[in-house]
């Protein structure tokens, strides 16, 4: 189901409890969540069960601000040209946001229903970003996909050191995985 503005109080409520259990997830507010640049209420999917929200995911389109524009070829791509995207293209992406579910059948259905918001939108690929032991990539991973790995990096002011003890070292690698919508 889409979300609402009646419903923002209680998505934040449940991105601050469920959130929690995941690192580096942010911390949502309800005036957040209203004034997304990019990702308007809408945008957001929501699963209930028992009345209770399960799942959220939501579709942010950064285009206004972030954009990807193919420039050239080079090495072995320049041998599959005639199948990629002429130079000068602008690649229409959007971001699968806001994940915040409780198991891999609520993630399932909400990644069905954003892929499925994308390919009505027109954009070329929905960008998934996990962890490459979160229990939820091998749902995404069987939609069609590309893996684009990537790293993340903890930085802190020498004041706020205390802080990286809390963090798992165990996150080390980020992956995406870009679908390309393609309807139901």
């Amino acid at each position: 189901m889409a979300g609402s503005l009646d419903q923002v109080p209680e998505i934040g409520r449940f991105l601050r409890t469920e959130g929690s259990r995941r690192q580096l997830f942010p911390v949502w507010t309800e005036s957040q969540l209203s004034h997304l640049d990019g990702m308007r209420i809408e945008d957001i999917r929501i699963a209930r069960r028992d009345g209770a929200i399960a799942g959220v995911i939501g579709l942010w389109d950064q285009s206004a601000y972030k954009q990807s524009i193919v420039r050239g070829y080079s090495g072995w791509m320049r041998i599959a040209r005639p199948f990629l995207p002429r130079v000068g293209t602008k690649i229409r992406s959007a971001y699968a946001a806001l994940i915040c579910v409780t198991d891999r059948a609520v993630f399932a259905d909400l990644l069905r229903e954003i892929i499925n918001l994308a390919h009505e939108r027109r954009f070329d690929y929905l960008l998934v970003g996990l962890d490459t032991r979160d229990p939820f990539l091998s749902v995404a991973s069987t939609h069609r996909h590309y893996v684009y790995p990537s790293r993340l990096y903890l930085g802190a002011w020498l004041t706020e050191v205390f802080m990286s003890s809390s963090i798992n070292v165990r996150l080390r690698r980020h992956r995406h995985a870009l679908s390309r919508p393609s309807g139901a």
